[in-house]
């Protein structure tokens, strides 16, 4: 028998199933790191908010060309919000990506 029909054999469909609820990618995220959290220390955090950090990676061209002004930040993390940000001249050919995200609780 199909999921959301009688199961008394009858044709007709059962009463509607509850819409489930919708989260965005955001708040599962959030929710997994609060699992994560609860897991490892046995607290929960329900008062408590989680603060992402999101870091982002310098990636160079990768080849013969790439100048002495961005080389050295090859490879580098920052916060998005901080270091410096590409083009840092005329041509670059530079860009920064998402790296990873860490995470702080705020009380």
């Amino acid at each position: 028998m199909p999921i959301g029909w009688a199961s008394d054999g009858g044709e007709r469909p059962a009463s509607p199933a509850r819409e489930p609820e919708r989260f965005t990618w955001a708040e599962r995220v959030k929710a997994a790191a609060q699992q994560i959290i609860h897991n490892l220390t046995g607290l929960d955090s329900p008062g408590r908010d989680l603060i992402p950090t999101v870091w982002t990676r310098w990636e160079t061209a990768i080849d013969d060309r790439v100048c002495q002004t961005c080389a050295p930040y090859a490879g580098r993390a920052w916060p998005a919000a901080d270091g410096p940000h590409p083009p840092l001249h005329p041509g670059c050919r530079c860009q920064r990506r998402v790296a990873y995200v860490t995470w702080a609780v705020r009380n």
